[in-house]
């Protein structure tokens, strides 16, 4: 029994530490979910500079689409401001460019999503934790893991992993902490 609890304790602990590098390394800011925000302007428009475009008629979608895609109050609530594009995309591991382009002859707007090649070296704060029960040997136990990203090399993460191992039937807990890499697909 005393054994039992030293390992869950050596489970907590590893769960704690795990999340708690996480947390220190820190997660990027995001929109929360089904809140419309600004997006940024890429990097590549930033030096180009605009200039006045005249155009008569704008082809838009009619107010009611304001309230379809939960768009700001200050938006839907503006007349002046209309849904021209709207797009949804299948999240992967690839940064994607989305470019909206108004013919100022038919006032239309395309919308075209670039899917852009992964950078060859990146940082990466993700992290993931979980729980599973299997076999190893005879035994069966209860594994948990933590693994912490650091830096991308193209589609091969690099980072920390640490698991934990508690047979059920009561024997000897097992832990193992590295470094590594690991390809997603």
């Amino acid at each position: 029994m005393k054994e039992l609890v030293y390992s869950l304790a050596r489970l907590l602990i590893a769960l704690g530490l795990g999340v708690g590098i996480g947390l220190y390394i820190g997660q990027r800011p995001t929109a929360p979910i089904g809140e419309a925000v600004v997006a940024t302007t890429v990097p590549e428009l930033r030096t180009v500079g605009t200039e006045a475009v005249p155009c008569v008629n704008v082809q838009a979608y009619k107010a009611p689409a304001k309230k379809k895609l939960a768009l700001p109050a200050k938006v839907q609530d503006n007349p002046n401001q209309v849904v021209t594009s709207s797009v949804g995309l299948k999240p992967d591991m690839n940064p994607h460019r989305i470019t909206s382009v108004l013919d100022i002859e038919t006032g239309k707007t395309e919308t075209y999503d670039q899917r852009l090649a992964l950078p060859w070296l990146a940082i990466n704060t993700s992290g993931e934790a979980g729980i599973s029960y299997g076999q190893r040997g005879s035994d069966r136990i209860v594994r948990l893991e933590v693994r912490q990203s650091l830096a991308n090399i193209k589609a091969v993460r690099l980072g920390a992993v640490a698991s934990f191992d508690q047979p059920l039937g009561g024997g000897r807990s097992d832990g193992y902490i590295g470094v590594g890499g690991w390809y997603r697909w």
